[in-house]
């Protein structure tokens, strides 16, 4: 399912590129130079429980590009290349990337970044150098709002699946009191965010807010601290790797 998601963001970026044949640099785009398209692509290649994410993205990516390897405007045919950096799903690294992509004269678009802490930092420089980006993966609702007017997603921002995620809890599951934890990125803080005004304002009740660390193993203690206020659900916002543990560590602090 990711590949075939993230295949179709390079494709359509690749589509984006054919309306965007005839700008020049006086319009604030980018001009393919020579006879090849090189899309830029940022996501998290390394680093555990985050670095398969990436590879999915590059894989969806690469896929695409084997199935559609050259794009004809009008009339001439442009070979399509892929430039990769990895964003380590960081600020610094998404700063570090779109730095490194406007700087290549060759690039004219990006997919990505992969996160939505990366994409908060590489929106204003991939503003500032009028490219179009669009990301597989970044929720953040900030990043639509109108501030950036680079940033493209294929993804639901959190201001829409922390709404249905409340509703779900309160409404399917009949939950009345939940925890929420997230691991202190864009995203997790702000899916949190979004889960928990609109469970209140279901009138459910939020009786604990915490936060982790990306990297943490040893979760006992905390969840033992949450345990105490009797939530019925700990609502979690981070990566595989951290909620494993904690669903693994939760059935012993009970």
């Amino acid at each position: 399912m990711y590949a075939r998601l993230f295949r179709f963001t390079t494709l359509l970026m690749a589509g984006l590129l054919v309306g965007c044949a005839e700008l020049s640099s006086q319009d604030g785009g980018r001009v393919m130079a020579a006879n090849e398209v090189v899309i830029g692509l940022s996501a998290a290649l390394t680093g555990s429980g985050i670095g398969p994410l990436g590879v999915d993205i590059l894989r969806g990516a690469e896929l695409a590009v084997s199935e559609h390897p050259s794009l004809n405007i009008d009339g001439r045919s442009f070979a399509v290349r892929l430039e990769v950096q990895d964003d380590l799903c960081s600020p610094e690294g998404g700063q570090a990337a779109a730095n490194r992509f406007v700087a290549d004269p060759q690039i004219v678009a990006v997919v990505g970044p992969m996160c939505s802490s990366g994409c908060r930092a590489a929106a204003p420089i991939f503003d500032a150098a009028g490219f179009t980006t669009v990301s597989p993966s970044c929720t953040n609702s900030d990043l639509t709002t109108g501030a950036f007017h680079s940033f493209n997603r294929l993804v639901v921002s959190d201001g829409v699946q922390g709404v249905v995620a409340a509703e779900y809890i309160y409404r399917q599951l009949g939950i009345t009191r939940i925890a929420t934890l997230h691991d202190g990125s864009s995203y997790g803080r702000d899916l949190v965010r979004v889960v928990a005004t609109r469970f209140e304002e279901l009138g459910g009740v939020v009786v604990a807010q915490n936060a982790i660390n990306v990297g943490d193993d040893d979760f006992r203690a905390l969840l033992e601290d949450i345990g105490r206020n009797s939530p019925e659900l700990i609502y979690f916002a981070g990566f595989a790797r951290e909620a494993a543990r904690l669903s693994e560590q939760r059935a012993d602090a009970r």
